[in-house]
């Protein structure tokens, strides 16, 4: 049976408020890394770019704030009602001599350290979507691993993958980050 990691999230809440849940929310990115060996709607995709490190550095940094570093208020109908879903998107990058990590967290306008009727508590200031390790091999050669559920790297990973190799194109709609990518 597939599970979305989206539903996951969701199912856990369920799972909670009826106390009997033992899927964890990824409190940190290595969590998130290691769900991908538990859960099969976690993918894992790996390649090798040709590109000075530090120019990948620079340009992830600087789209990453500009993209994914936004508010976008969603009119949703839940509980038989229409309401407004606020999402909080939360980019992270940090950078050592031969490693990248950008990381992308998600919070709906609560806070997700405490948990509330229907939502685990996850970690601040959101729940995980994505990790990017970019590890420098060479001078002119990094492996890039993308870790996070398959519909949202599927839908954020063409953005991202043009940015580490200086292909700089425009964002990705945040609104549709969650969506099933087209075939």
């Amino acid at each position: 049976m597939k599970i979305s990691f989206v539903s996951l999230i969701l199912l856990q809440c369920l799972l909670i408020s009826c106390g009997m849940s033992n899927v964890k929310v990824p409190q940190n990115m290595q969590e998130l890394r290691d769900s991908s060996k538990k859960y099969k709607s976690v993918s894992v995709d790996s390649y090798f770019v040709k590109r000075q490190f530090p120019l990948i550095v620079r340009d992830v940094k600087k789209q990453a704030k500009k993209c994914f570093a936004v508010s976008i208020s969603k009119r949703s109908f839940v509980g038989g009602q229409f309401d407004f879903l606020n999402l909080n998107f939360h980019p992270i990058v940090s950078v050592t001599k031969n490693k990248l990590e950008l990381s992308l967290q998600l919070n709906y306008g609560n806070d997700v350290t405490k948990p509330s009727f229907g939502w685990p508590k996850g970690p601040a200031p959101g729940y995980y979507l994505l990790v990017v390790d970019v590890n420098r091999i060479a001078n002119k050669q990094s492996k890039v691993t993308t870790y996070g559920a398959k519909r949202i790297v599927a839908n954020l990973s063409p953005s991202i993958n043009s940015w580490i190799r200086g292909n700089i194109k425009q964002c990705p709609n945040m609104l549709k980050f969650n969506r099933k990518p087209k075939s």
